[in-house]
């Protein structure tokens, strides 16, 4: 048997693996005693019986559960855990003692049922995952929101973002606006989000963005008019894009460490080589690999550069 080690983005970045065949007294003892000696923090519970087997990864800190996940309640027995994540029709299962000090959440709405985040006191990272409602209101000072796939919501404005550092928003397809005031947020990632109107007008007023990731796979034409609001993030260090630049201008792109224009127009001012890049395509025969621009000997003049313009 093979046990692959992740590193999960999510639960702080922590040691993962998957745990499944856990009926097989082999495979449960071999997982059990990697999960010992590797300083795994994060399972990945595959296997539907949770009483079989969660008991052996006592210690866990991050869970994420099996939607047909049976005898939840050994959930609750987990003394270290500090994130989960479930469907919204688990968590009646789940002990108050649990959501009251876990940081991090990950919940997928597998029902049209609300959830009253109050009940989460310690929580500082939320996940969500196919949000059915119009409208998403939160006042827990989170550091980090992630919302994955919401086709409803066409407004974000209630949302608590004093300590907001990280906001992620993927397949919202009717967002309109974003009415926040995110002056801590350091990055924001959006994908396939792609009517909001004052898109720039948000990016502009986050003083303290460090990274922006705007990337759309399912409209090949979406547009930003201009990026030059990056001239206004002193702190900005990354931007990404494969949006078209109406005003063709790249050189706000410049003042950064690394930048990423993933297709290029007639109209733009600056080739590829010409951006900041932490990391290029090299090219070698015909295998293509990613690798540090610092690393190779001449720079950005070694010709096995595969530059995207």
């Amino acid at each position: 048997m093979e046990i692959k080690v992740r590193n999960d983005d999510f639960f702080n970045n922590s040691k993962t693996i998957e745990i499944y065949n856990s009926y097989e007294p082999y495979y449960l003892y071999e997982m059990k005693r990697f999960y010992e000696n590797n300083n795994i923090e994060c399972i990945v519970a595959l296997d539907t019986d949770l009483d079989i087997y969660l008991k052996h990864f006592s210690n866990v800190k991050f869970v994420y559960l099996n939607s047909n996940a049976v005898h939840l309640e050994e959930v609750n027995k987990l003394s270290n855990l500090n994130g989960i994540a479930l469907c919204n029709n688990q968590l009646k299962e789940i002990d108050d003692k649990i959501l009251e000090k876990i940081e991090y959440l990950e919940i997928d709405y597998l029902e049209k049922k609300h959830i009253d985040f109050n009940q989460f006191k310690s929580l500082k990272h939320l996940r969500l995952k196919n949000y059915p409602f119009e409208e998403f209101k939160i006042d827990i000072e989170l550091i980090s929101l992630s919302i994955d796939t919401a086709p409803k919501i066409k407004k974000l404005n209630c949302i608590n973002t004093k300590s907001l550092i990280k906001l992620k928003l993927e397949n919202i397809t009717k967002l309109e606006t974003i009415d926040l005031e995110c002056t801590k947020l350091e990055l924001f990632d959006i994908y396939d989000s792609k009517k909001i109107t004052n898109l720039e007008e948000f990016l502009k007023s986050c003083k303290n963005l460090t990274e922006i990731t705007i990337t759309s796979y399912s409209d090949l034409k979406a547009v930003l008019n201009s990026i030059g609001f990056i001239n206004n993030l002193k702190r900005l260090e990354y931007f990404s894009t494969n949006f078209k630049i109406m005003d063709g201008d790249l050189k706000p792109l410049l003042k950064l460490k690394d930048a990423h224009i993933c297709r290029f127009y007639k109209n733009y001012n600056l080739k590829d080589k010409d951006l900041p890049h932490l990391k290029v395509f090299i090219k070698e025969g015909n295998k293509i690999s990613y690798g540090e621009l610092d690393s190779l000997e001449v720079g950005k003049e070694d010709p096995r550069i595969s530059w995207l313009d």
